[in-house]
Protein backbone atom coordinates (compact mmCIF):
# COMPACT_ATOMS: atom_id res chain seq x y z
CA UNK A 1 0.00 0.00 0.00
CA UNK A 2 1.36 3.03 -0.98
CA UNK A 3 1.88 6.01 1.97
CA UNK A 4 -0.49 8.76 0.13
CA UNK A 5 -2.98 6.14 -0.27
CA UNK A 6 -2.97 5.34 3.07
CA UNK A 7 -2.77 8.78 4.80
CA UNK A 8 -5.96 9.60 2.47
CA UNK A 9 -8.13 6.39 3.78
CA UNK A 10 -6.43 7.90 7.31
CA UNK A 11 -8.33 10.84 6.38
CA UNK A 12 -11.85 9.63 5.03
CA UNK A 13 -11.99 8.05 8.35
CA UNK A 14 -11.32 10.62 9.99
CA UNK A 15 -13.69 12.85 8.92
CA UNK A 16 -16.61 10.35 8.83
CA UNK A 17 -15.17 10.08 12.65
CA UNK A 18 -15.46 13.71 12.92
CA UNK A 19 -18.91 14.39 10.98
CA UNK A 20 -20.82 11.33 13.10
CA UNK A 21 -19.18 12.86 16.35
CA UNK A 22 -20.82 16.23 15.43
CA UNK A 23 -24.35 15.08 14.42
CA UNK A 24 -24.41 13.07 18.07
CA UNK A 25 -22.71 16.15 20.04
CA UNK A 26 -24.58 19.37 18.54
CA UNK A 27 -27.91 17.08 17.77
CA UNK A 28 -27.59 18.29 14.23
CA UNK A 29 -30.54 17.16 11.59
CA UNK A 30 -29.87 14.72 8.68
CA UNK A 31 -31.83 17.37 6.75
CA UNK A 32 -33.15 20.83 6.76
CA UNK A 33 -36.53 21.81 6.40
CA UNK A 34 -37.11 24.83 4.80
CA UNK A 35 -40.31 27.42 4.65
CA UNK A 36 -40.83 29.64 2.10
CA UNK A 37 -43.76 31.70 2.18
CA UNK A 38 -44.63 34.32 -0.52
CA UNK A 39 -44.96 38.57 -0.03
CA UNK A 40 -48.45 37.61 -1.49
CA UNK A 41 -49.61 35.02 1.18
CA UNK A 42 -47.80 37.54 3.52
CA UNK A 43 -50.25 40.31 2.24
CA UNK A 44 -53.55 38.13 2.56
CA UNK A 45 -52.78 36.83 6.12
CA UNK A 46 -51.52 40.59 7.00
CA UNK A 47 -55.27 41.71 5.14
CA UNK A 48 -57.03 39.22 7.42
CA UNK A 49 -55.39 39.96 10.78
CA UNK A 50 -56.22 43.43 9.67
CA UNK A 51 -59.96 42.66 9.33
CA UNK A 52 -60.33 40.64 11.99
CA UNK A 53 -58.86 43.81 14.70
CA UNK A 54 -61.29 46.08 12.88
CA UNK A 55 -64.13 44.18 13.40
CA UNK A 56 -63.69 43.57 17.42
CA UNK A 57 -62.40 46.61 18.04
CA UNK A 58 -66.10 47.79 16.36
CA UNK A 59 -67.88 45.47 18.95
CA UNK A 60 -66.10 46.75 22.11
CA UNK A 61 -66.73 50.10 23.74
CA UNK A 62 -64.66 53.00 22.75
CA UNK A 63 -62.41 53.05 25.99
CA UNK A 64 -61.25 49.39 25.23
CA UNK A 65 -60.83 50.03 21.92
CA UNK A 66 -58.37 53.50 22.57
CA UNK A 67 -57.03 50.73 24.98
CA UNK A 68 -55.90 48.23 22.73
CA UNK A 69 -54.88 51.27 19.90
CA UNK A 70 -52.56 52.82 22.73
CA UNK A 71 -50.90 48.87 23.43
CA UNK A 72 -50.83 48.06 19.59
CA UNK A 73 -48.85 51.66 19.19
CA UNK A 74 -46.38 50.75 21.27
CA UNK A 75 -45.53 47.23 20.37
CA UNK A 76 -45.42 48.79 16.52
CA UNK A 77 -42.94 51.28 17.60
CA UNK A 78 -41.16 49.47 19.29
CA UNK A 79 -40.58 47.33 16.33
CA UNK A 80 -39.38 50.14 14.10
CA UNK A 81 -36.25 49.47 12.39
CA UNK A 82 -32.88 51.85 14.18
CA UNK A 83 -32.02 54.94 12.82
CA UNK A 84 -28.69 54.54 10.33
CA UNK A 85 -25.91 56.01 11.62
CA UNK A 86 -24.85 58.96 9.90
CA UNK A 87 -21.94 59.36 7.79
CA UNK A 88 -19.06 60.73 9.55
CA UNK A 89 -18.07 64.43 8.81
CA UNK A 90 -15.15 64.87 7.16
CA UNK A 91 -13.67 66.53 10.52
CA UNK A 92 -14.35 63.37 11.96
CA UNK A 93 -12.80 61.62 10.05
CA UNK A 94 -9.87 63.22 9.48
CA UNK A 95 -9.91 63.17 13.68
CA UNK A 96 -9.95 59.70 13.49
CA UNK A 97 -7.33 59.24 10.90
CA UNK A 98 -4.82 61.37 13.07
CA UNK A 99 -5.48 58.62 15.62
CA UNK A 100 -4.75 55.63 13.63
CA UNK A 101 -1.38 57.63 12.78
CA UNK A 102 -0.47 58.50 15.98
CA UNK A 103 -1.17 54.38 17.21
CA UNK A 104 0.92 53.32 13.64
CA UNK A 105 3.85 55.53 14.70
CA UNK A 106 3.91 54.16 18.17
CA UNK A 107 3.76 50.23 17.29
CA UNK A 108 6.34 51.22 14.69
CA UNK A 109 8.51 52.97 17.32
CA UNK A 110 8.02 50.06 19.47
CA UNK A 111 9.02 47.21 17.06
CA UNK A 112 12.12 49.43 16.13
CA UNK A 113 12.96 49.51 20.04
CA UNK A 114 12.62 45.84 19.68
CA UNK A 115 14.78 45.34 17.19
CA UNK A 116 17.24 47.87 18.40
CA UNK A 117 17.59 46.10 21.39
CA UNK A 118 17.99 42.61 19.44
CA UNK A 119 21.18 43.61 17.77
CA UNK A 120 23.01 44.65 20.54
Amino acid sequence: MKPDYGLIKWFEVLLNATEKFDKIINKAPDQVIQHNITMQAMDQHTAIFQDVIREVLAELDPEASFLFMDKMREKLSALAPPELDKPLTQEKRLAEAKILMAQAEDIKEEIEDKTGSDDE
